[in-house]
């Protein structure tokens, strides 16, 4: 079953820049993340998730509901990350 985040977390970063992710979120993200820009604040997707997501928004660019900027956009604004 897909985990929602859910609620407001502010943050600052670390001394070395990083971002402290939730204690209630941690064990979701023991490997590999994909860290993107998303609806002007940052998201952490699983790697099935962000597949899941891209794969709906390419969908929505087939059917002309967005435009197909919004997907060219995802790439550059995405980085596969290892949250420690």
């Amino acid at each position: 079953m897909a985990m929602a985040f859910v609620g407001t977390h502010e943050h600052s970063l670390d001394v070395k820049g990083r971002l402290v992710l939730p204690a209630k979120f941690r064990s979701h993200f023991s490997g590999d993340a994909y860290l993107t820009m998303y609806a002007g604040c940052i998201a952490l997707w699983t790697p099935e998730g962000f597949d899941a997501m891209a794969a709906r928004l390419k969908e929505q660019v087939r059917n002309r509901e967005v435009e197909a900027q919004a997907y060219r956009a995802l790439a550059p604004s995405s980085e596969l990350v290892r949250p420690d």
